[in-house]
């Protein structure tokens, strides 16, 4: 398959992509005309979805994060059967591929981790999936031994389908989960090379009450249990602290940037400008705290926000842009393959067809995509060299 049209390599340009089986082949640069129509972009790795919440979109409105928890989505995730969970993260996925992710970090729920991995089979997206271990909290849902799946997923799941599908460790957060089980995962990652992902210090009720009980932040306790390491991406992250930084980047970790979602349950702003020295990626989270599976509205909200913040330079859209893409390829432990349109990395990109009322000034490339795209231009996306969308 070959297509041209401005190509945002690491250095953007004008010319043409190709790719063979799985991989890019060839990219070249050609003369450009005077209107670009088409764009052609790194598919967008979203580093925090719940695509198993998708049909409780609009179910969870004007609440908090914990009411939010405790009223609708533990309820809801109660009630799943296998066939349930299966077309909701189903449903999830493929508004995901639709809207240029190509790649996720999926955090189920505490069951029926298995049709999650099967959607993501069927569908075709890249997905890093895994259960949402808990051993404390709501009745219904919590496990004294939530790790015993794991090896089973282990064996059937980790980098089948060429490697498109891979097992991650996923305690939900502090709250759901004993020292034990955080030790666990800490000692389960780094003997094992897992990924793990996890909520930390979203809401500022959370962070209260893991004062109350550990006299210490979220993040010193991750640390404290070894739950901290190069293989961690922390959800959201709105109220850290300067120590609490100071740890995550000694320890390598990744951030999950979710601004619609951190501005929908209220949870507040997180300042990118503080966390500039941490590997930052972009979530869209779930469909009810979101409610869209949109990276172009995140990213053009996280530029604005941080306009918002600090003014005209506080953080740029070439910035923004990289979250969505390298950035999350290098939370994922994936850079060589993915976030980057380069020859031999994984054919997983995006074609756009810019609108004909849109001019496409490729000396403000970044900016034009994010202000001026949105999902509904996009053409087509691939996948490991094969259409999804």
């Amino acid at each position: 398959m070959k297509f041209e049209g401005y190509i945002f390599t690491p250095k953007p340009f004008y010319g043409t992509l190709s790719s063979k089986k799985d991989r890019i082949a060839s990219i070249k640069a050609i003369r450009r005309p005077k209107k670009i129509t088409k764009l052609i972009l790194p598919g967008f790795i979203s580093t925090h979805i719940h695509t198993i919440q998708t049909h409780a979109r609009n179910t969870a409105e004007n609440m908090e994060l914990l009411e939010w928890l405790s009223k609708v989505i533990w309820p809801f995730e109660a009630k799943l059967t296998k066939k349930t969970a299966y077309y909701s993260a189903l449903c999830g996925m493929d508004e995901s591929l639709s809207k240029g992710i190509t790649s996720i970090l999926d955090m189920a729920t505490a069951r029926h981790t298995d049709s999650v991995f099967e959607a993501a089979r069927n569908c075709g997206i890249r997905a890093f999936i895994g259960k949402a271990l808990m051993d404390q909290g709501p009745k219904n849902l919590i496990e004294p031994h939530p790790l015993e799946e794991i090896f089973d997923h282990l064996d059937k799941w980790h980098q089948k389908e060429n490697g498109r599908l891979q097992v991650t460790l996923c305690p939900r957060f502090v709250l759901s989960c004993s020292e034990k089980l955080l030790r666990s995962v800490g000692e389960l990652s780094k003997k094992y090379r897992l990924l793990h992902h996890t909520h930390a210090s979203e809401n500022k009720a959370e962070c209260e009450w893991i004062e109350k009980r550990y006299k210490k932040s979220n993040i010193e306790i991750l640390e404290k249990f070894g739950c901290l390491n190069e293989w961690t991406t922390i959800a959201h992250g709105v109220h850290f602290s300067d120590r609490d930084i100071a740890l995550l980047r000694k320890r390598k970790v990744s951030i999950s940037h979710c601004p619609t979602s951190n501005l929908k349950l209220a949870s507040g702003l997180a300042d990118l400008k503080r966390l500039a020295s941490l590997n930052l990626s972009l979530g869209v989270d779930g469909a009810p705290c979101n409610n869209l599976l949109d990276p172009f509205f995140e990213m053009r909200l996280t530029h604005l926000l941080n306009r918002y913040l600090h003014g005209l330079y506080g953080f740029s859209a070439e910035r923004v842009f990289k979250m969505a893409t390298m950035g999350g390829a290098k939370a994922l432990h994936q850079e060589k393959e993915i976030g980057s349109l380069e020859i031999g990395k994984k054919a997983d990109f995006l074609v756009i067809q810019v609108p004909d009322f849109v001019q496409f000034n490729p000396d403000f490339p970044y900016e034009s995509l994010i202000h001026s795209i949105t999902s509904a231009d996009i053409h087509s996306v691939f996948v490991d060299g094969h259409q999804r969308a």
